[in-house]
């Protein structure tokens, strides 16, 4: 944990509200698990009960919402048997099909009267905060001073952390370097530091006042591309929760397009700092309350003479959050250690400095996880890397530089993927979940022990990286595929090239392939499965395909299809409610394969649906217009 100020967040508001007749039975939760309602996006809603009765209890469950919400799965209406002493979860899956206000109201009816009801409101919005590239920063980046600049970029840094006023110097600063920042904007509310920081007491209340410090900077900044977003504050306590969320929901308001950054305290906190029972109670809050649109915390694994315990541990509930509220999640990680020679302010923190490759270790566990965002702590000032002696400090330097260049490649293909899974092989930490049977990976055999990240594309094609968790010893690793293989290529970091991989062999059933993994390193791989639809689109034209491409996108997008054999075709667009909102219109193709390119600047963002109708078939994708 820090002792400075700063970092990661955003937010929407949802509200929610129960009232209660029903003797024993309290609803714990009821919650829209989507910190943004973005139209066409799929939102769980689960609804926790607790009977506390000594007998179980039958219940008609009800389930009512406006007419822009489309029920996915869950049945609007139904029975339900609570335990008694016991906790009950109710999912449904809804579909966000049009902009504006939406309600949802639970009730849970013991009888004629007898009811228990719970409501959940919120917005549907097309305008939000999208991650476009990968975040690097490091925390107390450098001073408004182009040699400090220059100091930083060298270090193939993308994101200064922290602009504070004047913010127009430091603005054009960031411009002048091509660079992208966040504004210190909570600087501007008075009292600040007590009203969003910290976890004593109470805190006085965020005013409409206080909001309107911030219109005019907001106003300057919303069309500045060099503006990443706002920096709000650094690991607040729970009693703050409530302004936080006037602070990111006025964001929000007046530029809905940038991210709010405030960063969480790590899993070793004290349940006295974040004001809560357990860590994932405080995350959970977090994510309901002030509803971010990125997950950060920080975490200090390596201490002296030994290894954090929880590292794993923490690695994973963050990202469990993340992928289940759909936002992106980035953590910062450990670049100085607090030895006397050091840091003399802070030896009582007991950090031991990290070995390159144990910062190795540190970005690569990341992003076999999915994070798509590294922040370095500490980078400039006494207490940080340019504090260093200056042998040290140039090789703090290299490390560093050499591994944004390797995030800034790889965090080009990462940003097109989604994580699905992230896994131990021997040596399961606390937290951690082994490698189960039925994952494209079915085993990973060598001397160390190992992380596999599983990955999907938009189309869902499958990505999976390797991570050596060894961050002493290079590993001779088998990798063990529970498909066949057609093609197998693997990304060099290094280079930003994706490299072809010839020397697998087919088991029968699956595949495998061995490579020399460096201690502390991860590999990313992507496969192309025999009989996938990618493999049949690198085939001469026979079968029926169809795809597009970019997916998502912003503004346009290109079909590409197949027709099998001399017919007449008609490609169609239609939206979330099955209404057709364009098509190419019926025309003649000899057998062979075509492109369309399609411009959606006209359609408001959201899911949409494509089909080719063919002569005795017709095939049917789904696209995201994210614009």
């Amino acid at each position: 944990m820090k002792k400075i100020q700063v970092f990661i967040l955003l937010v929407l508001v949802f509200t929610s509200g129960f009232a209660s007749n029903i003797s024993g039975i309290n609803i714990v939760s009821f919650e829209m698990q989507r910190t943004v309602l973005r139209l066409g996006d799929n939102i769980p809603v689960v609804a926790r009960i607790y009977n506390s009765d000594f007998t179980d209890l039958q219940v008609k469950v009800d389930l009512k919402m406006t007419n822009n919400l489309m029920l996915v799965s869950g049945s609007a209406s139904s029975t339900a048997t609570l335990g008694n002493l016991n906790y009950t979860e109710i999912k449904w899956i809804l579909n966000s099909t049009l902009l504006g206000e939406v309600k949802i109201e639970l009730n849970l009816i013991a009888a004629p009267g007898d009811t228990l009801k719970a409501l959940l409101t919120g917005s549907v919005t097309d305008k939000y905060y999208q991650q476009k590239e990968f975040l690097i920063s490091a925390w107390s980046p450098p001073s408004i001073m182009q040699a400090a600049f220059d100091y930083y970029k060298g270090a193939n840094f993308a994101q200064h952390l922290t602009i504070g006023s004047p913010f127009s110097t430091g603005v054009s600063m960031v411009k002048k370097n091509s660079m992208k920042c966040f504004v210190n904007i909570a600087e501007m509310i008075p009292n600040y530091g007590t009203k969003l920081y910290g976890s004593d007491g109470t805190p006085p209340a965020v005013t409409d006042t206080d909001l309107a410090t911030m219109v005019s900077t907001l106003d300057l900044y919303k069309n500045e591309t060099a503006v990443d977003g706002y920096m709000i504050i650094d690991e607040p306590g729970a009693s703050r929760f409530a302004n936080l969320a006037k602070v990111v929901s006025h964001i929000r308001a007046k530029d809905p397009l940038k991210l709010s950054l405030i960063n969480m305290f790590p899993i070793y906190a004290t349940n006295d700092q974040t004001n809560t029972s357990s860590y994932t109670e405080y995350i959970s809050r977090f994510l309901n309350e002030v509803k971010p649109e990125m997950l950060s915390y920080d975490h200090y694994h390596f201490l002296t003479g030994s290894d954090g315990p929880d590292y794993f541990k923490n690695l994973g509930i963050i990202r469990n959050f993340g992928v289940q509220y759909n936002i992106p999640y980035t953590n910062i990680i450990q670049l100085i250690g607090t030895e006397k020679e050091y840091v003399p302010l802070a030896p009582q923190l007991n950090w031991r400095t990290p070995t390159p490759k144990e910062h190795r270790f540190l970005v690569y566990s990341s992003l076999a996880y999915g994070y798509t965002g590294i922040i370095w702590f500490h980078w400039q000032n006494t207490w940080g890397m340019t504090g260093y002696p200056v042998a040290k400090e140039a090789e703090l330097h290299a490390t560093v530089s050499q591994l944004n260049k390797e995030m800034k490649n790889i965090g080009v293909e990462l940003m097109k993927l989604k994580s699905v899974g992230a896994y131990h092989v021997k040596n399961l930490p606390d937290g951690a979940v082994n490698l189960p049977s039925g994952e494209i990976v079915s085993g990973v055999n060598g001397n160390q022990s190992y992380v596999v990240g599983l990955f999907k594309d938009a189309v869902q094609a499958d990505y999976f990286m390797i991570m050596n968790k060894d961050y002493t010893t290079d590993s001779q690793t088998t990798i063990k595929l529970n498909k066949e293989l057609t093609k197998l290529e693997y990304f060099d970091a290094n280079t930003g090239q994706w490299l072809n991989l010839s020397n697998f062999t087919i088991t029968n059933p699956g595949s495998e392939f061995s490579m020399v993994i460096a201690a502390g390193n991860g590999i990313l791989f992507r496969p192309v499965w025999t009989g996938s639809i990618t493999s049949v689109i690198n085939k001469p034209a026979n079968t029926n395909s169809l795809r597009n491409y970019p997916n998502p996108f912003t503004s346009t997008t290109t079909f590409e299809y197949t027709v099998p054999e001399n017919q007449e075709v008609e490609l169609s667009i239609y939206n979330t409610l099955g209404k057709k909102v364009f098509s190419y219109g019926k025309t003649f193709r000899t057998k062979g394969k075509y492109t369309e390119s399609f411009d959606a600047t006209s359609l408001p963002s959201g899911i949409y649906f494509y089909t080719l109708k063919l002569k005795n078939s017709s095939i049917t994708g789904r696209m995201i217009n994210s614009r």
